[in-house]
């Protein structure tokens, strides 16, 4: 919302002092408010005088945002909202601060400019609230025996245990006719979309955004002067009716529950950065034939897809999933990393499933909050109908990395296709790979026979001769020579081990799906691979091997023979994974085997604030020379330690 230009206004001390010994703000006996705002707000100011006048006892948890301290404060809105929106609120939040400061300084001032001020005015108690679905929050709210929670421009989503916490239930006052225009900011859109009426919205809350059933509604109608600030007036006054009339409906329990018609939904975040909080101020409405409409979302629900079979049954029957959408491999991850993985898709709770982006949430201290989908995996294809229908649920995530403070999203899906919507909904390329994959349904001769003579054909050849041996399970004894080649390749490229748990747990999770393959030279060990197996197609994700026998040809005698391994179990596809850019020695070796080539992006949002780069980075090498000279021992640690945070 564009800075308030005028302060909210109420009666001065003594008239509240007179209200209140004529008993208009008597408590009502039995019944206990939780009341939430932003703490410099004029929604959230306005709603809650009302509520205290109609008597009843109230307690306000406010947000105070200089709770989180100026700078992170500033670095959110910079990131979300632009330069422009920094500086105006900064100047604002100065004007509310000095005006509070005068106040207890003696100095007569009108109005009040924020929850604090006025709560203390009208004899309400506060709570402070600077994360309430903290579990600290949630025991305050059980503790004070709360009736009802009401919400009012309040700039967080809550969760289920806190929406429980009341007696009765929780309610938000919402300044648009809902379903159409969700989100933070609709006052700008309504304008910005040339809409002709607007209104406002009271109900229910539930875990989505703004998405619970309705309680009551008003319009407003839209004239072609309105601005921001007018239609701000007009809805408290309109919000303030609705409390009026609906709260006392809830407390008998005789409110409706009017379920929202999803499908009709609309979702706009914040106004786009290039728009001047000047413009913003004095912005009217637009004709609707001047303004392009911006992609509407849809509801979003979550899931959890080590426990919710729907997930397990839905990628089983779709044909764009693979072995990185699958549940053992989600486990692992979770198990190995404490990954919590979530599903988002429009399908309401108990409804089969029709789309589905799957995320893993990375919580580091040392490399931030992040969705990503999905670390460790070469590729997630997003599984959804449509490139509109993908575009609306792109929308819809990027409010929830606002509200979760996640630092981006990102996404790794194989068809190209995708990229205008992700372009579209301010998704950038972040990293560059190279995705080999080949066609095993043709005749094994005829597949041998694309490989490159030298290079492939022969050297498979020369293995057979000197009689090298194929070895492929499942055992401890295969796993332990496949972590120890593991680690002879690992230090070779300067690049720590995967934590030995993780193959451990994904041997323990993928079943039968995981083969280790192990080639071996007068009963040593000198090559092994790791596949992994979903549907028609094998994965080759992991290998490792000992550099004095690569002129034998292991790895490429390896492969034929995970390759003739696959055939005979009916597959269809071998995916030879994705390939650094910058690693031409290894896009050469993969091209080699005369399958598809494809380019692998790998997108973020917001754009990341390196510029992608086709080499390897300086910090990237510096890292390999120090890691180059670690013994084994210490190398390990590293990758236990590390691997969790680069997820």
């Amino acid at each position: 919302m564009p800075p308030e230009d005028r302060q909210f206004e109420t009666p001065p001390g003594e008239a509240a002092d007179r209200r209140m010994n004529e008993g208009q703000t008597r408590k009502t006996e039995g019944c206990r408010i939780l009341f939430l705002g932003n703490s410099y707000n004029f929604m959230s100011a306005a709603c809650l005088q009302t509520v205290v006048e109609m008597g009843y006892d109230i307690v306000v948890g406010f947000c105070d945002p200089f709770n989180e301290g100026a700078w992170q404060l500033f670095r959110k809105r910079l990131k979300s909202q632009g330069w422009g929106s920094v500086f105006a609120k900064a100047a604002y939040l100065l004007r509310c601060k000095t005006h509070i400061a005068l106040r207890r300084m003696g100095i007569p001032v009108s109005g009040y400019v924020s929850l604090q001020e006025l709560s203390h005015s009208l004899g309400v108690r506060t709570i402070r609230c600077a994360d309430p679905n903290s579990p600290e929050f949630v025991k305050e709210v059980q503790r004070l025996e709360v009736d009802l929670i009401i919400v009012a421009a309040f700039s967080r989503i809550l969760k289920q245990e806190l929406i429980g916490a009341p007696r009765l239930t929780s309610i938000n006052v919402h300044p648009s006719l809902l379903p159409r225009y969700r989100g933070p900011d609709p006052f700008y859109w309504v304008l910005a979309n040339g809409e002709t009426e607007t209104g406002v919205t009271l109900h229910y809350i539930d875990e989505g955004i703004d998405s619970g059933d309705i309680i009551l509604q008003r319009k407003l109608e839209i004239g072609p002067k309105d601005t921001e600030i007018s239609l701000r007036d007009r809805s408290a006054r309109v919000a303030a009716e609705l409390l009026r009339e609906g709260v006392p409906l809830m407390l008998k329990g005789m409110a409706q529950r009017l379920p929202q018609d999803h499908t009709a939904a609309s979702y706009y975040s914040f106004a786009p950065k290039s728009v001047s909080v000047l413009e913003r101020r004095g912005r009217k409405r637009k004709p609707r034939a001047d303004q392009a409409r911006k992609t509407a979302s849809v509801q979003l629900f979550e899931l959890d897809p080590l426990r919710d079979s729907r997930w397990r049954a839905f990628i089983e029957e779709h044909p764009a999933a693979s072995v990185f959408h699958s549940v053992p491999w989600l486990a692992a991850l979770h198990q190995t990393y404490g990954y919590q993985p979530v599903v988002y898709t429009t399908s309401p709770p108990g409804t089969a499933l029709r789309n589905g982006l799957v995320f893993c949430k990375v919580e580091s201290w040392l490399t931030g909050r992040r969705l990503v989908s999905l670390p460790f995996s070469d590729h997630c294809e997003p599984l959804v109908e449509s490139v509109e229908e993908l575009k609306g649920m792109l929308l819809q995530l990027q409010e929830t990395r606002r509200a979760g403070d996640w630092k981006y999203i990102e996404v790794r899906p194989t068809d190209s296709g995708l990229s205008p919507a992700l372009t579209m909904e301010g998704f950038q390329p972040s990293k560059r790979y190279y995705l080999h994959a080949l066609d095993l349904r043709p005749a094994e001769q005829e597949v041998f026979q694309r490989f490159h003579k030298s290079s492939i054909q022969q050297r498979i050849r020369r293995a057979e001769r000197i009689g090298m041996i194929h070895k492929a399970g499942r055992t401890d004894e295969l796993m332990q020579e496949f972590c120890k080649l593991n680690l002879l390749a690992r230090r070779r490229h300067q690049i720590p081990p995967q934590p030995e748990a993780w193959f451990h747990n994904l041997m323990k999770f993928m079943g039968d799906a995981l083969e280790i393959h192990i080639a071996s030279y007068n009963n040593t060990a000198v090559a092994s691979i790791i596949t992994l197996r979903f549907k028609d197609t094998v994965v080759y994700k992991y290998g490792g091997s000992d550099q004095a026998f690569h002129g034998y040809g292991p790895i490429p005698f390896l492969l034929w023979s995970a390759m003739q391994r696959a055939k005979s179990m009916a597959a269809k596809t071998f995916d030879l994974g994705r390939s650094d850019s910058f690693n031409e020695g290894l896009i050469q070796f993969k091209d080699r085997w005369g399958g598809e080539r494809k380019v692998l992006s790998y997108w973020q949002y917001p754009a990341p604030t390196e510029k992608l780069s086709e080499n390897e980075s300086l910090r990237l090498r510096v890292a390999k020379q120090l890691i180059g000279v670690l013994p084994n021992a210490m190398l390990k640690v590293v990758g236990r330690l590390l691997y969790r945070h680069i997820g």
